[in-house]
């Protein structure tokens, strides 16, 4: 009769079972940790620049004729902006800056 012993050793924690053992968990069986695998060396980590803080902006739509459609494309990509930074740079440029006052306001 065989002993249990699979032969290949205790060092492989194998052996055979037999039913009334195979119903049952195994309590005092150890189960393998992994060890941390070791981090290879390295360059130093270089930080990257922060991202721009872009200040909050309001969404909008504006229709634009064709032409003027593929001037802003050429626009932003020769300038390497996004297209609505071309245009609020272009209307801040040429815009009229009007104000509104109420007369409580100036009176105070």
């Amino acid at each position: 009769m065989n002993n249990g012993n699979t032969g290949l050793g205790e060092s492989l924690l194998l052996r055979r079972t037999d039913e009334t053992q195979a119903s049952q968990p195994a309590a005092n069986v150890e189960t393998p940790r992994r060890s941390p695998s070791p981090q290879p060396q390295s360059q130093p980590k270089v930080s990257r620049p922060a991202p721009k803080l872009r200040p909050l902006r309001d969404r909008c739509t504006i229709y634009l004729d064709p032409d003027i459609n593929r001037r802003l494309d050429l626009v932003a990509r020769i300038e390497r902006k996004e297209r609505s930074e071309v245009v609020s740079d272009l209307l801040r440029e040429h815009l009229p800056h009007y104000e509104i006052r109420r007369d409580d306001e100036s009176a105070t």
